[in-house]
């Protein structure tokens, strides 16, 4: 029953009260009125006023008694179908006697939360239920037995009392100790009880037909930690006392049927703490994301290709936790940005183990050698494994739940993000004062910008349709929000300050950088207008490093290039570029250091890494190219680390490998059937998310990221050609032609990012 019920029950009482108070004061009125009339013998302006158009006074009260009458008849009715539905409501929500005497009249009705809150719980819905153990060791009562003639606690020193436990009738149950207990009905009035020896051992009791509850005693404090008391006829293994969602539960759970189950008592629903009470029991190990003939590097974190081995996906994992798995050979560790922390090599274990995670530990995977166990692994939080239960990842059929990032129901309320949508925008965004720089959406998520509402939220700039756009005057930090929202329901948001620089800093100043890259280096248009841009209008000069000359400027850009070819090989195939100027064949790697005296380079101020494309090019599933990945980084680390060696002051930019151009279109003319827009547009968002995650934070090891994905417009600023509609129809239409290379445009913004990045060293 609603709390509305109960109000609306007391305002009819009272209004019953105040209809025969207000008859009783009519009669008294009509009587004096009629004295008056008698007595007079005239009838004044006044009472002829009263009549109300009726010939004497006494018609109109007599009116006036009918309708109250009336009224009062309608309220009475009213009163009963309202009892009528609380009946029905009774018998629905198996209230307490005292609770039912209340609600049908025959008592006066007083609201305790305390008395809904024993009414109504999870154990009286539907999609709860509880585990093997039924007694809840934190509701014990110390110092007190339970009587075995009245039901009642009684004081003694040293005795223990459990709570109301409830049970079914007529059923065997089995508890490892018990002494005194006493059975009560759904009223929790006592039945009957018992007063057996002192079992220690092992005893069964079995419910009487009308029991609901059963209360019992014991004589040791350790017992409270040890006691199972379940239903059947012998003792189960012990387990700790839950409250779950059954796993067919949570498949088909939604907002809308829980509301539907606990009705209007929305007020308990922070009570209800789903995360908390079903965490416990989850099965994390998801056989659907296995990766077969790996197993993952305990010394790197690092799949290595072994036959006979299968390895999970990244399992998240809370911190300083044990739990246990059924079956493990490897793990690895990563922090919140699925970087490697430690592992472990534990030879076979297929009898189960438990592990406790770092106190830094955000995923783990883990490596098995038997593929039986793809099926029947069970990863679960605790120290011992639990039932095998099938992987569930959410409660929401709209993906929006997760068991470790939500604690209570009211969060679902509360909140629809989805972790399913990656915002590719990095921590800083470098601009300098009075030039553009741009967030275009397309470039920087793995969903179409347009099917969602975004909003930006920012002191300077302006949103668009298709970006956030800025030529900022007064240089500073600007923080900015992006958020994005479905049908108005806040689905992702990502942080970014805008760090704008005055052109006026570096007077004087002239650094050199070297540009390591692809294709998209190797044309010379973005190196060019770099040092354009630091030319004779700049305060601050900029010399470009490199063995290969294009467009009139140098670089080490080589198209085709990937990290692979830079780190494993001498050379790659023919043409220009293909020799690997950083290689060292004395020591077979990339070798910074000798790279720059094979050039007799005295030194070098910056080095931007500008590669990726090539690197996730080729992958046409998820699985492959996320194996790959880690290894993509790991190479990319090395050519870091070589830096470091030769001068640990040298600044590294990581540019953030830009996105493909904006359709089909391109694809088609560049490779038929072969690769289509969407899947490496797919690859390089999956990519540029590990590299953002990678290399965030690493500002104090001298390691940035280069922002150049935000700023391209991959509609407009990418080559076209103008062509005719099809071979009937000669109207000449705009396509692009190009999937990966921008035309001189694009790089000009390419260039203004490099530009923005080297300027924010100065001050």
């Amino acid at each position: 029953m609603a709390i509305d019920d109960i109000d609306e029950l007391d305002n009819l009482n009272t209004g019953r009260v105040k209809l025969n108070q207000a008859i009783d004061q009519a009669n008294t009125v009509q009587g004096q009125l009629d004295t008056i009339v008698i007595a007079s013998g005239t009838s004044d302006a006044e009472v002829i006023q009263a009549r109300g158009g009726e010939p004497l006074l006494y018609n109109r009260l007599d009116k006036v008694d009918t309708q109250l009458a009336d009224t009062a008849q309608q309220s009475v009715i009213n009163l009963a179908l309202k009892r009528d539905k609380i009946a029905k409501l009774n018998a629905t929500l198996d209230f307490d006697n005292e609770t039912k005497a209340q609600l049908t009249g025959v008592t006066p009705i007083t609201y305790n939360p305390v008395q809904l809150d024993g009414s109504i719980n999870k154990l009286k819905t539907s999609f709860f239920t509880r585990g093997n153990q039924l007694f809840d060791k934190s509701t014990i009562v110390a110092d007190y037995y339970v009587s075995s003639i009245d039901g009642t606690l009684m004081p003694a020193t040293g005795f223990y009392s459990t709570d109301f436990i409830l049970i079914k009738p007529s059923t065997s149950y089995y508890s490892t100790v018990i002494w005194r207990y006493a059975y009560y009905d759904a009223n929790k009035v006592f039945i009957s009880g018992v007063n057996p020896d002192y079992q220690v051992s092992g005893f069964v009791v079995t419910s009487p037909t009308n029991a609901k509850y059963i209360k019992f005693s014991h004589q040791n404090i350790s017992y409270n930690d040890t006691i199972m008391f379940n239903e059947g006829t012998t003792g189960l293994t012990y387990e700790s006392y839950l409250i779950y969602l059954e796993p067919t539960s949570v498949k088909k759970l939604t907002l809308a049927n829980i509301e539907t189950e606990i009705g209007n008592f929305k007020g308990l629903f922070d009570d209800l703490n789903l995360a908390k009470e079903t965490v416990n029991l989850v099965n994390f190990f998801d056989k659907s994301t296995v990766v077969n003939g790996f197993y993952v590097s305990s010394a790197t974190g690092l799949l290595v290709a072994n036959a006979a081995f299968f390895t999970s996906d990244y399992i998240r994992v809370v911190q300083n936790t044990s739990y246990y798995t059924t079956a493990i050979w490897y793990h690895a560790y990563y922090d919140t940005n699925k970087k490697f922390i430690s592992g472990t090599s534990f030879g076979s274990k297929t009898e189960g183990y438990s592990i406790t995670t770092p106190a830094d530990a955000v995923y783990i995977k883990i490596s098995y050698a038997d593929a039986i166990f793809t099926n029947t692994l069970m990863f679960n939080i605790g120290t011992i494994a639990k039932p095998y239960l099938p992987y569930v990842p959410y409660v929401s059929t709209d993906n929006i739940y997760n068991p470790l990032t939500y604690q209570n129901l009211s969060d679902i309320l509360a909140s629809s993000t989805n972790p399913n949508i990656l915002i590719n925008l990095p921590p800083t965004i470098n601009a300098v004062v009075d030039r553009e720089i741009n967030i275009y959406f397309d470039n920087i998520l793995n969903v179409r910008y347009k099917d969602y509402d975004i909003d930006i939220d920012c002191d300077i700039g302006k949103q668009q349709n298709e970006r956030w756009t800025c030529v900022q005057t007064v240089a500073g930090t600007y923080p900015l929000t992006l958020n994005i929202y479905k049908n108005n329901l806040l689905q992702a948001t990502k942080t970014a300050n805008v760090v704008v620089k005055s052109a006026n800093l570096g007077s004087g100043v002239n650094k050199k950088a070297i540009i390591i890259g692809d294709s998209t280096t190797y044309e010379g248009i973005a190196t060019a207008e770099l040092l354009n841009l630091f030319g004779a209008s700049d305060v601050m000069d900029l010399t470009l490093l490199g063995t290969i000359i294009t467009n009139g400027t140098q670089h080490e850009g080589r198209s085709g290039w990937q990290t692979l070819n830079y780190t494993t090989m001498a050379n790659h195939g023919t043409g220009d570029g293909s020799v690997n100027a950083f290689w060292n064949p004395n020591t077979s790697n990339f070798d910074f250091a000798y790279y720059m005296a094979q050039q007799a380079y005295a030194s070098v101020d910056y080095v931007i890494i500008n590669l990726g494309i090539n690197d996730v090019f080729t992958f046409d599933d998820d699985i492959s190219l996320n194996t790959e990945i880690p290894n993509i980084l790991a190479r990319y680390q090395s050519m870091i680390d070589s830096i470091k060696v030769y001068n640990a002051n040298v600044k590294i930019g990581v540019a953030i490998t830009i996105a493909p151009s904006s359709n089909q279109d391109s694809f088609g003319d560049n490779y038929g059937n072969n690769k289509s827009q969407w899947r490496y547009k797919r690859n390089n968002i999956l990519f540029v998310n590990a590299l953002i995650n990678n290399f965030k934070g690493e500002e104090a090891q001298g390691i940035y990221l280069v922002p150049i994905n935000t700023n391209i417009d991959t509609t407009n600023n990418m080559h076209i050609a103008q062509v005719e509609v099809n071979s009937r129809n000669p109207l000449l239409v705009t396509r692009q032609i190009n999937g990966l290379h921008p035309d001189s445009i694009g790089y000009y913004q390419i260039a203004d990012v490099f530009y923005y990045w080297l300027k924010s060293f100065e001050s």
